[in-house]
């Protein structure tokens, strides 16, 4: 990824999730490379259990809800849209008040707001 060479990185991290799977190092940065690539749902998929191990990382858990967002604005579900409303909520109180508080809620409002 130094090298900025994602394909390259790609084929890396998938290799380390394969032997290492409960590895968060590599969970984490797997999962960025796949929302690069338009992959949203093997990357929310990735953060989700990224942020079920790493509970520390607030920011990560801003990226979720707006992976979230971004992938039901396109029309598409992870899981179902009640589960997928669970995890944008936990990850918003997650984040708490971080500097981009009121645009994770905005992200979140948003999804709360969709036809059920």
């Amino acid at each position: 990824m130094r090298r900025h060479s994602l394909p390259e990185a790609q084929d890396i991290l998938e290799e380390a999730h394969e032997k290492w799977p409960s590895d968060a190092r590599f969970t984490g940065s797997l999962a960025a490379v796949y929302a690069t690539f338009g992959k949203g749902k093997e990357a929310i998929l990735l953060l989700e259990q990224y942020l079920d191990k790493s509970l520390d990382d607030v920011e990560a858990a801003r990226v979720g809800v707006e992976w979230l967002y971004q992938i039901h604005a396109a029309g598409r579900l992870v899981h179902s849209r009640a589960e997928d409303l669970a995890l944008a909520r936990a990850w918003t109180v997650r984040y708490g008040t971080g500097p981009r508080q009121a645009l994770v809620k905005q992200w979140l409002d948003v999804l709360e707001r969709e036809p059920r």
